[in-house]
């Protein structure tokens, strides 16, 4: 897989968790998989994608497992978007 194409895939997790069709813990664990096989990136694209792989290792899908300062669901959200905007791409709303 091209590192484009590798991107675009991230990008298209990254677009149906903020869209709720992934749960957190899926998305988190098919993006920490998928970002580990990315070959080499432009500098903003690495750092965008790259911000975005530590704060999921950060996320325990179980609230019980969390120590305070883990991120929640809501701050991978907000990193989520972030990566998006970092992208310079659109933003997601969710629909319910």
């Amino acid at each position: 897989m091209s590192a484009a194409d590798g991107v675009d895939a991230l990008v298209g997790r990254i677009r149906s968790y903020l869209s709720g069709r992934t749960t957190a813990g899926d998305f988190v664990s098919h993006y920490q998989d998928d970002y580990k096989e990315l070959g080499r990136l432009d500098e903003v694209t690495f750092v965008a994608l790259d911000r975005l792989f530590f704060v999921c290792e950060d996320y325990y899908d179980d609230p019980a497992l969390r120590d305070p300062g883990d991120t929640d669901e809501d701050a991978l959200r907000t990193a989520a978007q972030r990566a998006l905007t970092d992208l310079g791409l659109s933003r997601v709303d969710r629909r319910g």
